[in-house]
């Protein structure tokens, strides 16, 4: 596939119900899309991501592994951004995503508890039942997609 045509087709998220934590489904075109769909829907769960400003970048390496470990590294990473770092992204530009790492450039600024207020806590990204698979979305293409459970 070209990137233009994964450029036109559909991506995102949404909350998934969890008796004792909190899910979220996430999908997309291409990898690259898929870790950034569920970066932006982890940071929705922490924060109200319309209200974060992008002023500043950071940039993120996770090292390779098979692809649910990448993807709970990335976003371990993007946790400790937020609760270690103090910063908070809405925009995150993944160049390279799949079993040898991610890399990536998180666009966001340093958290102001003001207008970040915290949503919840989420303590980490769980392997619990995590798979990444190549599915067939409602307009007949071709995505990939995950269910991860955060341990909140």
């Amino acid at each position: 596939m070209n990137s233009s045509a994964s450029r036109d087709r559909p991506r995102g998220f949404e909350p998934v119900d969890h008796t004792a934590d909190i899910g979220l489904r996430a999908w997309g075109p291409t990898l690259e899309d898929l870790f950034a769909q569920a970066a932006i829907g982890m940071t929705n769960l922490l924060v109200d991501s319309g209200r974060i400003r992008q002023r500043e970048e950071r940039r993120v390496a996770v090292p390779a592994g098979d692809l649910e470990e990448v993807l709970v590294g990335w976003l371990q990473e993007i946790l400790y951004l937020h609760e270690v770092g103090r910063f908070v992204a809405s925009e995150f530009r993944v160049a390279r995503a799949g079993s040898d790492g991610v890399e990536a450039t998180l666009l966001g600024e340093p958290i102001d508890r003001e207008r970040h207020a915290p949503r919840m806590d989420i303590k980490a990204a769980t392997y619990h039942d995590l798979r990444i698979e190549r599915t067939r979305g409602a307009d007949g293409c071709e995505r990939f997609e995950t269910v991860i459970i955060f341990d909140v």
